[in-house]
């Protein structure tokens, strides 16, 4: 049976589950692929940073570096998730309402309003080590997906 949990020990436990090194596969429909290398990584505070660093390949076969960092936060029995931009303070990007089946977590939503488009964002957890994220972007603006596949480095 599904049930949604505010456990907070479930909470903490899916949290801590992502720190540490990653490999990403990321496909953005219509537009191009990346991969590289993903971290989560334990700060003073107890937030997890999360940085990327890849290469995106568009369509027409032109490759690009990139880079991303989000800050992950785990109180008040929720998990939200913030920007880091150009040294300002985080912005909220969404909150994850994680939905536990047998115990476990096995998938989290989000989701965020950009002007008049929404993302929305569903993360899968496969196993211990692999997890997907998928954003469906939708709006006057945005029409597409975004889906990254993480494996646990060794």
């Amino acid at each position: 049976m599904n049930r949604r949990s505010t456990d907070s020990d479930s909470l903490s436990g899916l949290f801590n589950s992502l720190a540490g090194q990653w490999k990403f596969e990321r496909i953005i429909e219509n537009q191009g692929q990346a991969d590289g290398n993903a971290a989560f990584n334990m700060q003073s505070s107890g937030n997890l940073l999360y940085r990327e660093e890849g290469i995106y390949q568009s369509q027409t076969e032109k490759q690009y570096r990139i880079f991303r960092e989000y800050l992950y936060s785990c109180q008040n029995n929720q998990i939200s998730v913030y920007f880091v931009e150009n040294n300002s303070a985080p912005r909220l990007f969404y909150t994850l309402m994680p939905v536990f089946i047998d115990h476990q977590c096995r998938y989290a939503t989000g989701r965020h309003l950009c002007l008049k488009d929404t993302y929305e964002a569903k993360y899968t957890f496969i196993c211990f080590n692999e997890f997907t994220l998928r954003y469906q972007v939708n709006g006057p603006a945005k029409n597409y997906f975004i889906e990254t596949h993480y494996v646990r480095k060794p």
